[in-house]
This record gives C-alpha cells, sequence and structure tokens, in this order.
C-alpha cells in the first residue's frame, strides 16, 4: 500500500496539502524519493487544468495499486502549491524539479536526471513509471 499524508476522495497516493505536515512525514517522503522512482504532482487547487487531470490521477493511482510489480516499487506524490517551498526546503531532491506552471509532472528516478511528463494521460504515465521500474530492475 502507498504511504499516504491524506487520502482524499479514496485516492491512496502520498498527498502533501498543508503546512502542517510534520517534518517526519518530508524526511520520510525525501528518503522514499532516494530509494526508488517518484512521479510528482505538483497542483494547485484552484486550477482547472489541475482539476481536469483529477480523474487520470485517480486512474494512475488505481492502475499502480492494482500492479503488483508497481505496488511496492513506485511512489506517487502530489504536492500542493501552498505547501511546496516548505516541501523543497526539507527535500532538496524536489529542488531540481522546475515548477513553472500547474500541474507539473515529473518522474524521479535514484541517479536519473528529471524526466518532465508533458502527457496528462493516465495510461502514458502508467507506461513512463513501467519503464522506470523495468530500467531500475536491471540495473540492480
Amino acid at each position: 500500500m502507498v504511504q499516504s499524508f491524506i487520502v482524499p476522495n479514496k485516492v491512496t497516493t502520498t498527498k502533501v496539502t498543508t503546512k502542517a505536515t510534520s517534518v517526519a512525514s518530508y524526511s520520510a517522503l525525501c528518503k522514499s524519493i532516494d530509494k526508488k522512482p517518484t512521479m510528482v504532482v505538483f497542483y494547485a487547487s484552484w486550477c482547472s487544468h489541475c482539476k481536469s487531470f483529477k480523474p487520470d490521477l485517480a486512474c494512475l493511482d488505481l492502475m499502480i495499486q492494482e500492479d503488483d510489480d508497481l505496488k511496492n516499487a513506485v511512489k506517487f506524490v502530489m504536492i500542493e502549491h501552498s505547501v511546496y517551498k516548505n516541501v523543497v526546503a526539507k527535500c532538496p531532491q524536489l529542488a531540481q524539479v522546475k515548477v513553472t506552471a500547474f500541474p507539473t509532472t515529473a518522474l524521479l528516478v535514484p541517479g536519473n536526471p528529471v524526466a518532465y511528463m508533458n502527457s496528462r494521460d493516465c495510461n502514458t504515465l502508467y507506461v513512463a513509471l513501467k519503464d522506470a521500474v523495468g530500467k531500475r530492475k536491471k540495473t540492480t
């Protein structure tokens, strides 16, 4: 099961949405980014593009949970714009992601540069995660 800070609308992805999220939670998030491929979505609750992306994110989350190869091998994190600076200050791995618009979706694979995901399609994001895990399995 994917760890979660908050579970909105039955989505199991880690969702960082409040300034009250503990330092320990940030620390756990940073450690997991160093260990496994992580799909990060930076979003804003007021953003219409982010709202229209929500069904695909829910789809992706469900696909991850139903895929035995991905379920424990990847991290899926959503970070709300109001806590972006706090998270980046505590988690330098995220500082390499350049957030210039919402939503920004990036794939962080340990030992590789940030891969930005231009697609907002559930299947395309799923394939990117599968590829990241496949590449990781071959190199470890």
